[in-house]
C-alpha cells in the first residue's frame, strides 16, 4: 500500500493530546490534554484555528467525545471526575466530582440521557443525566477498563479490561451478559465488524484476537500481526480495520483472512488514539511526540466502495440470474403443463375412442348375440317343424300300421285240418332223425 502524505497541517501541543474527538458535522476537532485541559479547532486545507480553550479538570483528561447535541462535549479525566459542558454557551451543564473512588479510564453516551464510565478498578456506573445520579454499578472487572461501546440494536454494553477479558452486559435487563475466560494478556482496544458477527480486540502483546458474537466466553482465532502494543483500532469496513501501535505505525489490517495490507503513516512516539473524521477524508493520530496528524485515507474508502459495488454488481447478476433461471423454469414448467394438458387431451381422446369402439364393439356383439339368438330361433323353429313333420309321419304310419292290423285281424283262420296235417309231418321228420343217431 502507498503511503498518503496529510494534506491538513499538523497539529503541535506544549502538552502530550491523550484523546481527542471529530464533530459529527463540522471541521471541529476537540482535544483532551495530559494537563487536564480541552481545546478546539478547526480544521481544514488551508490550516487549523483554535477555537476555544476549557479548563474544568485538575488532572489528564483521558475521554473526550460530542454527544448526540452534538454542542455538548463529554469529558472524563483522571482526577475522577466527568462533565457535560455546553459549547454554545461555553458552560458547564453537569460535573460529577468523585464519580468514582479511582481515576475514570473510559466513558461513552449510552443514549441522550444516560452515560458510561468505567475506571481503573473495573467499576462500571451507568448514570442518568435527568437525576445526575448512577443507577447501576457492575463490579465484574478487575482491572481498569480500556474501552466502551454499545451495540445499539442489542442494546449490549461491551467493555475491555487489563484483567484480560472482554465482558458483555445486557442493558435492557440491567444485567451482566456474558463474561469471557481470563487470558494472559491486557485488551486495549476493540471494535465490532463482520455485520456485528465479531468482536476483534487489540491487546498489550500485540496479538489481535477474535470473539464471536454471542460467544465471547472464547477467543476463536488470534493474529500476532504486531510487534507491540495494539493501543486503539478503528474500523474502516466490515472486514478492514486500522491499528495504532506503541511502535509509532498506523496500519491497514484485514480480517478473515488475516494479513497486513499496509502501513497509512507513523509516528516517532508510541500512539495513543487514530479516528476516521464525519466525511471519512481523513485519519487523525495522537502520540507522545505531543502531535496530531492528519493523514488522507479517503481511498481506503473508495477502494471499499468498489469492492462494495462489485459485490453489488455480483449479487445483481446473481439476482439476474436467478430470475432468468427462474423465467427458463417457469417456461420449462409452462411448456411442460401444456405437454401434460395435450397429454391428456390425446389420452382423454384416446379414451374417448377406445370407449367409442368398445361401445361399437358392444353393439356389434349384441347385433351378433342378437342374430345368432335369432338364428337358434329360427333353428329351433325349423326343429320344431321337423319334429312335427316327424309326428305327423309317424301318426300316419302308425295310421297305416293300424289299418293293416285291422284288416290282418279280420282275415279268416285256417282249418283246423290242415293244421293237425303239418303237426303230423313234423313229428315224423323227428323220428326219422333221432333214428340214424
Amino acid at each position: 500500500m502507498q503511503n498518503k502524505i496529510n494534506s491538513i497541517p499538523n497539529l503541535f501541543f506544549d502538552q502530550q493530546p491523550i484523546c481527542f474527538d471529530f464533530h459529527p458535522k463540522s471541521n471541529i476537532i476537540s482535544v483532551g490534554l495530559i494537563d487536564g485541559k480541552i481545546e478546539l479547532f478547526r480544521f481544514s486545507l488551508e490550516g487549523n484555528e483554535k477555537v476555544i480553550d476549557i479548563n474544568i479538570h485538575k488532572d489528564s483528561c483521558r475521554n473526550i467525545l460530542f454527544t448526540s447535541q452534538e454542542n455538548i462535549l463529554l469529558s472524563a479525566s483522571k482526577d475522577r471526575t466527568f462533565c457535560l459542558f455546553d459549547l454554545e454557551n461555553q458552560s458547564t451543564i453537569w460535573r460529577k466530582l468523585q464519580a468514582h473512588t479511582t481515576p475514570i479510564c473510559s466513558t461513552i453516551e449510552f443514549n441522550p440521557n444516560s452515560l458510561i464510565t468505567g475506571d481503573e478498578n473495573g467499576i462500571i456506573k451507568i448514570w442518568d443525566k435527568r437525576t445526575q445520579k448512577s443507577v447501576k454499578i457492575f463490579k465484574e472487572n478487575s482491572d481498569f477498563i480500556s474501552q466502551l461501546k454499545v451495540e445499539e440494536n442489542q442494546q449490549i454494553l461491551l467493555a475491555t479490561s487489563g484483567d484480560g477479558t472482554l465482558s458483555t452486559f445486557d442493558l435492557r435487563n440491567m444485567k451482566p451478559y456474558i463474561l469471557s475466560e481470563t487470558i494472559d494478556d491486557e485488551l486495549l482496544s476493540f471494535e465490532i465488524i463482520k455485520n456485528g458477527s465479531k468482536v476483534i480486540c487489540g491487546s498489550q502483546s500485540g496479538s489481535l484476537h477474535l470473539y464471536d458474537w454471542d460467544m465471547f466466553g472464547a477467543i476463536s482465532s488470534s493474529f500476532a500481526g504486531h510487534p507491540d502494543s495494539v493501543d486503539t483500532i478503528a474500523k474502516i469496513s466490515e472486514d478492514l480495520i486500522c491499528t495504532g501501535s506503541f511502535d509509532g505505525l498506523i496500519r491497514v489490517i484485514s480480517i478473515l483472512p488475516n494479513q497486513l495490507i499496509g502501513v497509512i503513516g507513523k509516528h516517532e512516539y508510541p500512539i495513543e488514539q487514530i479516528q476516521f473524521d464525519s466525511s471519512k477524508s481523513f485519519l487523525a493520530s495522537c502520540s507522545h511526540d505531543n502531535l496530531i496528524k492528519f493523514w488522507e485515507v479517503k481511498f481506503l474508502f473508495e477502494e471499499d466502495d468498489e469492492n462494495q459495488n462489485e459485490n453489488e454488481n455480483s449479487n445483481e447478476n446473481q439476482n439476474q440470474n436467478q430470475n432468468s433461471n427462474e423465467n427458463q423454469n417457469q417456461n420449462e414448467n409452462e411448456i411442460q403443463i401444456e405437454n401434460e394438458n395435450s397429454n391428456e387431451n390425446q389420452n382423454e381422446n384416446q379414451n374417448q375412442n377406445s370407449n367409442e369402439n368398445e361401445i361399437q364393439n358392444s353393439n356389434e356383439n349384441e347385433n351378433e348375440n342378437q342374430n345368432q339368438n335369432q338364428n337358434q330361433n329360427q333353428n329351433q323353429n325349423q326343429n320344431q317343424n321337423q319334429n312335427q313333420n316327424q309326428n305327423q309321419n309317424q301318426n300316419q304310419n302308425q295310421m297305416q300300421i293300424d289299418k293293416k292290423n285291422k284288416n290282418n285281424k279280420n282275415k279268416k283262420k285256417p282249418k283246423q285240418k290242415f293244421q293237425k296235417k303239418k303237426k303230423i309231418l313234423k313229428k315224423k321228420r323227428r323220428n326219422k332223425f333221432f333214428s340214424n343217431l
